[in-house]
Parts: structure tokens; sequence; C-alpha cells
């Protein structure tokens, strides 16, 4: 699947290289575009602040997603299928759901009831939330992206969302996933780190 300027989204059989479908929809950039790990669907994010759904098998769009005020820079479906980040020019990631196309989670400045966020910078520096439950470091507190979201994966088991900009990577999880997600983040800090003092 690609999605391009002339804002389309086209499905190819990868096999022989013929056009499958031409995805009519965006009124913007086609930007980012993924498939669902089982394959029946596709997502496409754009100029136009939309993420729209297809039917991967017919190209019938499924459904619109509005939420975003910026440009849709990346998209994400988690392992199972079931929810789909995405990330804008607007500095905020976005967790919906696919059954029904409602937006679950909006991640900025403000986390959301019983989720917490940590960041490390572009220097390996670690940030923590300071929120009413406090985690485990009290260091310096994290704010959501100050830049354009360009990047957003769920973890292979789907329990934290990460989502990069230019300067920071911040992962969103559970709170009672706290511990394990603290521990991902110390060791990005030390390669970030690492590969800092190598240049």
């Amino acid at each position: 699947v690609s999605g391009a300027g002339d804002r389309l989204v086209k499905i190819w059989n990868v096999e022989t290289g013929v056009l499958m479908h031409t995805l009519i929809g965006h009124v913007g950039q086609v930007l980012s575009v993924s498939f669902s790990p089982d394959g029946t669907r596709i997502v496409s994010g754009s100029e136009d602040n939309l993420v729209k759904m297809w039917n991967a098998t017919t190209g019938a769009k499924i459904g619109t997603l509005i939420g975003h005020w910026g440009r849709v820079m990346s998209i994400a479906f988690s392992s199972d299928g079931k929810h789909l980040a995405s990330g804008s020019d607007d500095k905020l990631v976005k967790i919906w759901s696919t059954a029904t196309g409602e937006e679950e989670y909006s991640l900025g400045e403000h986390t959301g009831e019983g989720l917490c966020r940590c960041a490390v910078d572009d220097n390996g520096y670690l940030e923590e939330d300071e929120a009413e439950q406090p985690m485990i470091h009290p260091k310096c507190p994290v704010t959501g992206h100050a830049a354009p979201v360009t990047s957003v994966a769920f973890s292979p088991d789907g329990r934290c969302v990460v989502s990069a900009s230019e300067n920071k990577i911040v992962l969103w999880a559970e709170r009672t996933e706290a511990e394990d997600v603290w521990d991902s983040l110390e060791k990005l800090a030390t390669r970030v780190k690492t590969a800092k003092a190598a240049r």
C-alpha cells in the first residue's frame, strides 16, 4: 500500500506489481499508511488532518477518524488490531478504537486518568511524569511533545505506545506498567548517550 502527494492511497500486488485498488477520499497529501495485523484493513493519515480506514480487499472506505487539527504524520495498529495510534503536527498522540472509530485517549500535556509517561530527549536525559500519583523517580517533570509527532508505534504486547518528535521520545503506558516502562527507557537513554559520545 502506498500514499502520495496526489491525495490517493493505492493498493498493489507485490508479486506482479499490478495496481489493485485506488482509494479516493483524502483532500490533502497522504503522509502515512499502515495495514492491520490481519491484513484486512488499511489506515491512512493525511495533510487534511484526517485518518481514514479502508477495506483492504475491496478498497471500500470503512470510516473517517476526526480529532487531529494538524497533519497526521504517522499511524500504527496495535498487535491485536483493536487499537490505532496516530501522531500529528498538532503535537498530540491519539489512541482510537478500531471497532467503533472513537477516540480513546488524546495524549499531550495531560496523559489521561490512569496513564503515565516517561521521556528521553536527544541528549539521553530522562524525564518523568509528576502527576497526582508519582511514579518511581521524582525527576524533572515530563510534558508531551513540543514539536510535531512524526512517529508512533505500539509495543509488541500492546502495553504501551511510543511516540517520537524531533528531539524527544515519549513512552505512554498504564500506571501499573510504570516500572517496566522506566526500565526500558533507562536502557534507551544509555544507548543515546553512548551514541552521542561516539560521534
